[in-house]
């Protein structure tokens, strides 16, 4: 069965899913080779024949199956003698070197590592923070939300400490998901970036610190009335009281709009003092 764009077996092995995507790229770099040199065809296979054998490399790739390494690595090494141009009988890794294409199994544990980094950018309430298991969440410093139950161990008024305790260490060492895979790629010092941080300008209302820190002086344009004078007063007296002062500093900001053959064209510029 197909579902977006990996092939699932009944077990979720993926070894047909690998069969398949390094048939299609194999195939789609054999159709490029006439008459392109070292570079082109180096640079059709990392941009477009790469990308597809590794697509959802985090989904099937748990940095030990030797199926879907064996498969992957038959694939890249026919590309290898397709992009170099050397013999059978000339080793892999000079075939690396010459490509400056790095093994496959480095280049998708590459690619899991990006992904525990990502994850440092999702809501601490999003659902893939959520499935990660309580024994796996020692190097996740963001605060997150309870995981979600899933073999939780037996009562506590039924059977003693010791063998929870044993079956918490079982279920560590045994259960082993791709998100439990990823989780063990993320490292303490890894930061956390928050994607929905809101400017300062938008929290200054309910922040005291923030009013006192960022002053916005933004004119009030009134159909029919200008008022350019008084701002360029206003703004020359308040220059003239902060001008010697080291922790002060002027921003100024200024955008346009104009219509030309049909395009909008948009401009903005800064000046800081």
């Amino acid at each position: 069965m197909r579902y977006l764009s990996l092939w699932l077996d009944p077990q979720l092995r993926f070894h047909e899913h690998a069969k398949i995507t390094a048939s299609k790229a194999l195939h789609m770099l054999g159709n490029s080779t006439s008459r392109m040199n070292q570079l082109c065809l180096r640079q059709i296979y990392l941009g477009a024949v790469l990308p597809i054998v590794t697509y959802g490399s985090v989904a099937f790739w748990d940095g030990k199956s030797s199926a879907i390494k064996k498969t992957l690595e038959c694939m890249q090494n026919k590309a290898l003698r397709l992009i170099t141009g050397a013999f059978k009988a000339t080793p892999i890794l000079a075939l690396e070197i010459e490509a400056s294409i790095p093994p496959i199994d480095i280049t998708l544990n590459y690619y899991t590592e990006r992904y525990a980094m990502h994850t440092q950018k999702l809501n601490p309430s999003n659902p893939v923070m959520c499935h990660i298991l309580e024994q796996h969440r020692e190097n996740i410093l963001i605060q997150v939300a309870l995981p979600l139950p899933c073999f939780p161990p037996p009562p506590r008024n039924q059977v003693s400490a010791y063998l929870i305790r044993q079956h918490v260490v079982k279920a560590k060492k045994t259960m082993m998901t791709r998100l439990i895979h990823v989780a063990k790629h993320i490292t303490p010092d890894m930061e956390h970036i928050n994607p929905h941080a809101e400017p300062p300008w938008h929290r200054s209302e309910h922040d005291p610190d923030t009013q006192e820190q960022i002053r916005l002086y933004i004119p009030v344009n009134n159909p029919g009335m200008s008022i350019k004078e008084e701002w360029a007063e206003d703004h020359a007296n308040l220059y003239d009281e902060y001008k010697n002062d080291n922790d002060f500093m002027f921003i100024y900001t200024d955008g346009s709009l104009s219509y030309y053959k049909g395009v909008h064209r948009t401009g903005y510029g800064m000046a800081i003092y």
